[in-house]
């Protein structure tokens, strides 16, 4: 995996390829290039179809890749965690031209673009400037991306069963803006994304950033659909990270130091996030909710205890098999 953080970049894109992507239905991903200061980059697009707190895109997040498939055919799956959050994920066809340019320039350049793009079309704009171990990790799977010959129905296969199953659990994005390789042309139909201050502080931001940094990012009541089912797979991700770690009790010498030391961040992390979520609840009741909307905020209330007592279940395990005793049967 590679850490992404933000920064405040003056960008370059393709005017059809960034229309075509915001007229797409969310959740969804595409890959194309973007420019800075006349040099060219891969770029990552996201619309996960919800904003992204100020304070979860403030830590940037992780990204990484594996290459799925069988013997006859593969395909590339790419994964941004956003620790406390969510993590979402994307399967692509490496046979599409589109794709191999753009992994191509990710492993030339080792520099990369990703953007995220919330409901309200703000941009929060990421760099990673070293990726070593994304590009070397694609440099070692080029042979197989530069020859794969993997057809619709093999992907449409591959993606079905990922779906099924996304490991680790999270949103599986619809990879759009494919097949056509006139969105990776940034000589003609330029379109320019310029840092903008944000209101609260003057300072500038990721283009069209939407909040400051110390202030998390309400969502109106309509969003609280997608907020619940962000919970959920949420809750779901951390009782099988508990239930995993139950399982290797038996078996502590298959986890090395290095795996809990990131469970035990995980953790932490989810927890810094539990105020946030109660505090977003709380303001939906002090709202007008409907009656089916008190019943759900009254559900994802539930969610949250839940969700905050399976973590701290799992921050003392991975405590107790750090320090190699077992923790105390209640």
């Amino acid at each position: 995996m590679s850490n992404v953080v933000p920064l405040l970049p003056k960008l370059t894109l393709n005017r059809r390829f960034a229309q075509d992507f915001v007229d797409s239905p969310s959740p969804c991903c595409a890959l194309g290039l973007v420019e800075e200061r006349k040099e060219t980059y891969a770029l990552i697009a996201l619309r996960p179809g919800v904003a992204l707190p100020a304070d979860i895109t403030n830590h940037g997040f992780e990204f990484g890749h594996t290459l799925l498939g069988t013997s006859q055919y593969e395909v590339v799956h790419l994964a941004f965690d956003f620790p406390g959050f969510a993590t979402y994920h994307v399967v692509v066809n490496p046979s599409d031209p589109g794709v191999r340019v753009v992994l191509r320039h990710l492993i030339d350049e080792g520099n990369y673009f990703i953007l995220v793009i919330d409901p309200a079309q703000l941009v929060t704009a990421f760099r990673d400037e070293g990726g070593k171990v994304i590009r070397s990790g694609l440099a070692e799977n080029w042979p197989r991306i530069a020859r794969s010959a993997t057809t619709a129905a093999q992907y449409d296969d591959a993606l079905a069963q990922f779906r099924r199953r996304p490991e680790p659990p999270g949103w599986v994005l619809e990879w759009v803006c494919r097949g056509d390789p006139s969105y990776l042309d940034l000589a003609n139909d330029r379109m320019e994304l310029a840092p903008t201050p944000t209101p609260a502080t003057g300072d500038t931001g990721a283009a069209q950033e939407s909040a400051p940094a110390s202030k998390p990012n309400w969502q109106p009541l309509s969003m609280l659909p997608m907020i619940a089912l962000v919970m959920a797979e949420e809750l779901a991700g951390a009782e099988d990270l508990h239930a995993s770690l139950q399982a290797a009790m038996a078996r502590p010498q298959c986890l090395d130091a290095a795996t809990l030391q990131r469970s035990r961040r995980l953790c932490e992390n989810q927890l810094e996030m539990v105020p946030t979520y109660r505090e977003q609840v709380a303001r939906w009741c002090r709202g007008v909710p409907s009656r089916p909307q008190q019943a759900e905020l009254t559900r994802l209330s539930e969610q949250i205890e839940r969700f905050e007592a399976v973590v701290n279940a799992t921050r003392v395990l991975v405590d107790h098999m750090t320090s190699g005793s077992r923790p105390v049967p209640r």
